[in-house]
């Protein structure tokens, strides 16, 4: 795992992605992440909490009507509100996941405040240090005593 990338996702469409129903994240912008990058999805109001983990299958990039071919039955989004969200982009990006880990107990927005103050979910998207990502929760990442490095911890 290289990168940590936070992304802040709609209620409605958290759920669609904690429930497998969407298994790709549309993003007007790429992030730089690609296989193997973990992906820490932050719901946003009114829920304000860290709910999962996933690992990038890969990052689909394509005109938004050849993306939307390629993902219409993972996208979990109608072809309306598809064709609103890349309206007047001509390059439009999807983050296939796989493995998700949904939290036992989601880490909410004062409990992350708690152990990183000031911190500030991202409008759309932040990248994460491991040291950043342990702060979020103790038992989502874990120090490797071999290594020295972090790695997502197994079971969350």
């Amino acid at each position: 795992m290289n990168q940590i990338l936070l992304i802040s996702v709609r209620p409605r469409f958290a759920a669609r992605i904690l429930s497998g129903e969407k298994t790709v994240e549309l993003r007007r912008v790429r992030p730089r992440v690609g296989a193997g990058d973990c992906v820490l999805i932050y719901v946003s109001s009114p829920v304000k909490a860290l709910a999962a983990t996933f690992v990038v299958a890969e990052v689909i990039q394509a005109s938004p009507s050849r993306l939307w071919r390629e993902t219409q039955s993972e996208a979990g989004v109608t072809s309306r509100e598809f064709k609103s969200y890349f309206a007047g982009v001509t390059t439009a990006y999807a983050i296939s996941l796989k493995q998700g880990q949904v939290l036992r107990s989601p880490v909410t927005l004062d409990a992350i405040r708690h152990a990183w103050p000031g911190f500030r979910p991202p409008q759309s998207y932040r990248y994460l240090t491991h040291q950043d990502a342990s702060l979020l929760s103790p038992s989502l990442f874990a120090k490797t005593s071999r290594s020295g490095s972090f790695q997502a911890a197994q079971h969350l």
